[in-house]
This record gives structure tokens, sequence and C-alpha cells, in this order.
């Protein structure tokens, strides 16, 4: 069960503080913390503690927080063959988190935009060997548009997680198996308010115009719809938030390893939800991401 992330590797610097400053103020924080993260980074560490194997293809720069990705790579016993150095500043995000665990985050890309479709082809024999592929928006264009060639090339599964949202050339949708975009995102990329199932459908329903095979639409506490012309509505788990940096990612990781893994649709929905869930109930990003034996003991309850 082999997962293809290719993707973004940032370090995380996070700050909690009881509420958000106003434009300029100061407020006093709680703790900060410094660790591994990126939308790539976090997706693929939710994937492996899910129990993929997971290929990450990435760039870092040759700086301090380079060190922080490597050890958490080396840790979570993923593969670092085709995460490649530049003398270039390693991405970075700063993260605010306040009391109710929502979050705001400035994101520095550095080395995450100069990733190629070079380093991208350096991996292409490890789409040979079959799996499920996972992009995001926080790398280069040309990357993107190279790991879909890959992925379409070898017949591979893949999906696409239209975050952070941004325009997408003409025709970029097609041939996408799986696009995972949360409601704003998917009102940004298709016009259509999604405030519920039946405003969901109409928005996945564009999607399929633009040429996605399928659609995820994530909605937060509400759950998350699957269509691909029959509707599946998988409802939110409760859980008591406390930090929601991440929640998509893990929600994205994990469905991914449970595709690669040959999991239904439906059981990929109920786990991947768990997953996003769980990540929520713990601080930080890629350190929150639960272990499968969490998970499926959270799924048994």
């Amino acid at each position: 069960m082999k997962v293809i992330v290719v993707g973004s590797l940032n370090t995380d610097i996070t700050t909690y503080t009881d509420r958000f400053p106003v434009a300029g103020e100061t407020v006093t924080g709680k703790d900060v913390r410094i660790g591994p993260g990126g939308k790539g980074s976090n997706q693929a560490t939710a994937a492996a503690r899910s129990g993929a194997e997971v290929i990450m293809v990435g760039k870092i720069g040759k700086d301090d927080l380079a060190a922080t990705m490597k050890s958490h790579f080396l840790a979570e016993k993923m593969c670092l063959d085709y995460i490649v150095e530049d003398d270039g500043a390693t991405g970075c995000a700063l993260i605010e988190v306040d009391s109710t665990g929502e979050n705001r985050i400035v994101v520095i890309p550095g080395a995450n935009g100069r990733l190629s479709a070079a380093d991208v082809d350096a991996a292409e024999q490890e789409f040979t060997h079959g799996g499920v592929v996972l992009i995001q928006n926080e790398t280069s264009l040309e990357s993107r548009l190279e790991a879909k060639r890959l992925a379409m090339k070898y017949g591979l599964t893949m999906i696409y997680n239209p975050a952070p949202m941004q325009k997408m050339p003409n025709g970029f949708f097609e041939g996408v198996d799986i696009v995972t975009p949360n409601e704003t995102e998917a009102e940004f990329f298709t016009g259509i308010a999604v405030r519920g199932c039946e405003d969901g459908i109409r928005a996945a329903e564009k999607f399929i115009e633009l040429g996605a095979k399928s659609v995820i639409i994530t909605m937060g506490s509400k759950g998350a719809l699957y269509y691909d012309g029959t509707p599946i509505f998988v409802p939110a788990m409760k859980v008591k938030a406390v930090d929601t940096t991440g929640a998509g990612d893990a929600f994205n990781g994990a469905l991914a390893a449970a595709l690669a893994e040959g999991k239904t649709i439906t059981e990929a929905l109920k786990f991947a939800g768990a997953v996003g869930a769980l990540s929520v109930t713990k601080v930080g990003a890629a350190t929150a991401m639960p272990s499968r034996e969490e998970t499926e003991e959270f799924l048994i309850k």
C-alpha cells in the first residue's frame, strides 16, 4: 500500500493565544512550538501513520529549518530519497492558534516553489510500482503537472487537494480521479456556495464538468460528501477540538492510505474522517496525526 506524495515541506512556528490580535495590536501568547509542517509533509505523515509506505517528493533548503524536516521523516520511517536540497530557504509557516482551536496561517513557500518537473521525474520509478498519488497547491505548478502526468501514464489513482486555493490552468482537473476541496475551495472553483449536501452535489457536478472523475467535499463539523454521479455522505465524528491546524491534511493523507490499501470509498471516507477528527484533539499539525491503532480504536467506539 504505497502513497506517493508530491508536496510541500515546511517548518511550522506555531504560537498559542487566548485570542487573535486585531491590526496593530500585540497580545500575549501562551506557548510556541517549532515542528514539521507543510501540506505535503502533513499528508505524508497522516498516510504513514495510517499504515502506508510513503514516498515523499519535495524540496528543502540547506538551513536550520531543514533539519526539523529531516529528523521528522527519519523518525517516521518515510523515504527521503526524493527530498531534494538546494541553496535557498526551506519553506516555513507562521501559525496562530486561539483558545477555540481556530487558526490563522502565513506560509512562506521557500524551496517548495522551486520543486521542478525534473525533481518529480527523478522519482518516476516509484510510479511504475503502483499506489496512490497525492498532490496539493503548495509546490510549483510544473511539479504538480508532472506528478499528474506520471500518475496518468502509469494508471495510478490520483488525489488532488486544491489547497491553498488558487486559479488553475484550463484542463487541470481533466483525468483527476478524486478532487478534495473543502467548502470554501469548492465555492472558489465552481461559484457555488456549499452550505449542505444539496449545494455540495451541485458543486461536485461542476467539478465533474471540469473533468474530475469524482469529488469529495469536506464540510468540517458536518462531514464529507463523495460524488461520482451518486452521492455518499459520511457525517463527522464528534470530538473536542484543541487545534484544527492540519485537519484537512489528516483527512487527505488517511484517504490516500485507505484507498492504497484497497478499502472501498465508503470505508475510506469513514477511516479518513476518523483520522481528521482525532488530529484536532492534539496541538500541532504533522505531530498531531494519529497512529493506525488510535484510529482503529476510535472507529469501534
